[in-house]
Formats: structure tokens, sequence, C-alpha cells
């Protein structure tokens, strides 16, 4: 094979590696998980933080868990550790911005039938803080 023939074979195969890439804006995005009533957690699907932010919200307000509290959990996909938690009791929804991170992250909720949660990595313009349902 002439030289100039190997250079274009492999020009293609890097620009198509390339072209299959995500952007950052392909990766924007939200995601929300409830759990189903027959289950007590569920798993919003994997994000990018984009800008080095996830912004998270967990909502526990389903009528029939008048009491109980949902745990939360903001977990670093590629290390398995958690850089965010926290407990909402029932009545309440949480939203909290999280910064200075690099990777890829899932919000697991676990608790009550019911309850929602919800991760973006695009600005959603939450108040954030605590708020009633």
């Amino acid at each position: 094979m002439k030289k100039s023939t190997t250079a274009s074979m492999v020009a293609a195969s890097a620009l198509a590696a390339f072209a299959i890439l995500p952007s950052q804006a392909a990766s924007a995005g939200t995601w929300t998980c409830t759990i189903a009533p027959t289950y007590t957690n569920c798993n919003v699907g994997y994000i990018a933080a984009s800008q080095n932010v996830i912004w998270t919200e967990v909502r526990n307000c389903y009528y029939t868990a008048i009491g109980s509290s949902v745990t939360w959990k903001l977990i670093d996909v590629g290390n398995g550790v958690a850089v965010a938690r926290g407990t909402v009791p029932w009545g309440k929804q949480f939203q909290k911005t999280t910064t200075g991170l690099y990777s890829d992250y899932v919000l697991k909720i676990y608790g009550n039938p019911g309850s929602r949660g919800k991760i973006a990595n695009t600005n959603p313009n939450w108040g954030g803080g605590w708020s009633d349902c």
C-alpha cells in the first residue's frame, strides 16, 4: 500500500471516530424517574456535567406516602462516589445545584412510590432549596 493511501485511511478512520463522539450540545438534557407503585427506588439515567454543573430536584409528594421520607444520592458514574446526597420529607421538594463536576452522573432515589427525581445539565431556572409540593 502506498503511504498516501495509508495516510488517507488513517485520516478517514480518525474523522469517522470523531464524528460519532457526542458534543457538549448533544449531551445537554434533563432526565426524570418516578418510583413505580410496587418499587422503593429508581435511577435517573446518567448525564454528563455540562459546564461542570448538575441541577438536581427531588419531589416527595405522593399522597399515599404521608409521613415517609425519600433519600437521594448524586453519584459519579466513573468511581461510584456520591458527590451530593440528602433526605426529603413528605410534602416537600428539594432543588440543588452541584458545581465542580467533571464526569457523568446518575441520581438514585429511595423511598416512597410516586416520588420523583430529576437531573439536568442545563440551567432549568429552578429556585433552589426547599419548597412545599
